[in-house]
């Protein structure tokens, strides 16, 4: 491994007081290393949803801002032939959980997820493949 770089970073109190929890209850030694296993982690993620291949099943959970429906209404309507069951159920805080059970095309399982995690309004993407 090479010398490690030394970075400086801006992040909003709420981030700065979640990364103090995640050192604290991972019991890492300090925040860069947090932040390592935050970018490993984040990487593994990308490099298995890269590795997806062949036909699959999948789960897929988005959360969005209620303002948000007609955002997430426009990526289920384009991508409805994969996906087998749709859950709507409203939360608290304004704020909406979608529930997407997918079967289709590796190649179209990523286009989903791709749309959903590069729109800036939706909040959280997760994929959970089966």
């Amino acid at each position: 491994m090479s010398k490690p770089k030394i970075i400086s970073i801006s992040i909003p109190e709420e981030a700065l007081s979640t990364l103090n929890s995640l050192q604290k209850n991972l019991r890492l030694k300090g925040r860069s290393e947090t932040i390592r296993e935050a970018i490993n982690a984040l990487e593994s993620k990308t490099r298995d949803l890269d590795n997806l291949k062949g036909d699959l099943n999948a789960i897929a959970t988005i959360i969005h801002k209620e303002k948000y429906n007609k955002e997430i209404s426009g990526i289920v309507h384009k991508h409805s032939k994969i996906i087998k069951t749709h859950i709507h159920n409203h939360l608290d805080n304004h704020k909406c959980a979608e529930v997407l059970v997918l079967k289709g095309k590796a190649s179209e399982i990523k286009a989903l997820i791709n749309a959903t995690q590069t729109n800036k309004k939706l909040e959280k993407t997760d994929l959970i493949i089966c």
